[in-house]
């Protein structure tokens, strides 16, 4: 049989420097795993502030900019309500003429309506000069309104309609 021989002792002496090499690189790693847990947590923070960040713009939008829009939209139609009476107006007899006329004064009134309370919230609602040309706009209309009444009740209902198609569409 072989002779007994100890092994261990070799072992013995290399555990003390493995020891230390292992718990070196022990707090490598855990060094390690904490830079890529503190950049986790920073990706996520960055995430978190960007999702607040568009859930502002989300509510700013539908707060301010889908009102804004609703009720521009509300003008243009009582716009389009009036230039629809006028040119009702233009082919309609006496008769009838005398039944447009009260809904194109509804139109004016709800239009001049929507542009006061506009005028009057212009800060979140329009620039300045956005509503002053609105408001310019409008008066050129009812100029336009009143010289085509003016024709189409003194007979002249062919000049009324170059007056309308000329001055009256232009944008």
């Amino acid at each position: 049989m072989p002779a007994h021989t100890d092994t261990s002792a070799p072992r013995a002496a290399s555990r003390p420097g493995q020891r230390l090499r292992s718990s070196r690189l022990g707090v490598r790693l855990a060094l390690s795993f904490g830079v890529l847990v503190a950049l986790m947590l920073l990706v996520i923070a960055l995430a978190v502030g960007q999702f607040r960040a568009m859930a502002q713009q989300s509510e700013r939008v539908t707060q301010r900019d889908l009102q804004r829009m609703l009720f521009m939209q509300r003008i243009h139609q009582h716009a389009q309500g009036n230039g629809s009476a006028m040119a009702r107006l233009l082919t309609a007899p006496r008769p009838e003429r005398e039944l447009i006329y009260p809904l194109i004064d509804a139109e004016f009134a709800a239009i001049d309506r929507l542009l006061a309370q506009l005028s009057q919230r212009s800060a979140e609602a329009l620039p300045a000069g956005r509503i002053a040309e609105l408001l310019h706009w409008r008066n050129v209309y009812r100029e336009v309104f009143a010289l085509v009444g003016e024709h189409i009740e003194s007979g002249e209902a062919d000049s009324a309609r170059a007056l309308y198609g000329t001055r009256g569409s232009r944008r």
